[in-house]
């Protein structure tokens, strides 16, 4: 073997939209709800498509 030449790539993808319709009050929840957690096996998660790459 002659040599060996390692290649490390790392892509992050961060992506914030806001939806006007998932909007909530948190003074119209008695004011206990400030922020939401969920895991992402429950929630719509968009197809990543990389095309052209």
């Amino acid at each position: 073997m002659i040599g060996v030449e390692s290649k490390r790539e790392l892509f992050v993808y961060l992506q914030k939209w806001r939806d006007e319709r998932l909007k909530w009050t948190p003074a119209a929840a008695n004011g206990n709800i400030k922020i939401v957690f969920s895991t992402s096996d429950i929630i719509w998660k968009q197809e990543l498509v990389i095309d052209n790459a």
